[in-house]
């Protein structure tokens, strides 16, 4: 008979230290060597839980600006290439668009919006047949490409309040940029 009530309390205590507690409270105690109250937004905060969010948001636009970005495609030395009577014959240089050195430009927008700033690739010059062939025709000399780029950029605002009725909170802010067009051409930067 003790052998059997040993067995039952022991099972009675081996599964009663399987429950686990539930509970949903606005405050929860937590145990440590100094118990305190926190509250449940940041009990969530603690252990990395999602919070249910209640509020909206909203995302607006501003009026766009385009840019012209300019400046010499990388890979093409201090003094560019050359070209003179033995290399002018079909003389071309190749451009690529992707890669190289970047611009950089500001862009001021009106408020709420903030300012901007863009790098853009300038790209990648070179003697090698990759990329847009552009013919040297303004006589011997060095020459090297140069790029104008034109670039639109739209500025965006995201706004949050807490319920229909709150005021709007300007929380967030970002911008796109589009590259629209390209114009890479020879410039000649030094005779011969």
């Amino acid at each position: 008979m003790k052998k059997k009530m040993m067995s039952l309390a022991l099972a009675v205590v081996m599964c009663l230290s399987l429950c686990v507690p539930a509970f949903a409270v606005e405050n929860v105690k937590v145990a440590s060597s100094e118990s305190q109250l926190i509250s449940e937004e940041r009990l969530n905060q603690i252990l990395g839980a999602v919070v249910r969010d209640t509020g909206e948001s909203k995302v607006e636009s501003g009026k766009s600006k385009t840019v012209v970005v300019k400046g010499f495609a990388s890979g093409q030395g201090t003094n560019g290439f050359k070209f003179n009577s033995k290399n002018y014959s079909g003389a071309t240089l190749y451009y690529s668009s992707t890669g190289g050195q970047s611009q950089s430009v500001s862009i001021s927008f009106s408020s709420p919006y903030v300012p901007v700033s863009i790098s853009i690739d300038m790209g990648v010059a070179s003697s090698d047949n990759v990329g847009v062939g552009l013919s040297v025709n303004s006589g011997y000399g060095y020459y090297k490409v140069y790029v104008e780029k034109t670039v639109t950029v739209t500025p965006y605002a995201v706004y949050y309040r807490v319920g229909p009725g709150a005021p709007w909170e300007c929380v967030n802010h970002y911008h796109t940029e589009t590259v629209d067009n390209q114009f890479p051409y020879l410039k000649k930067v030094a005779s011969l």
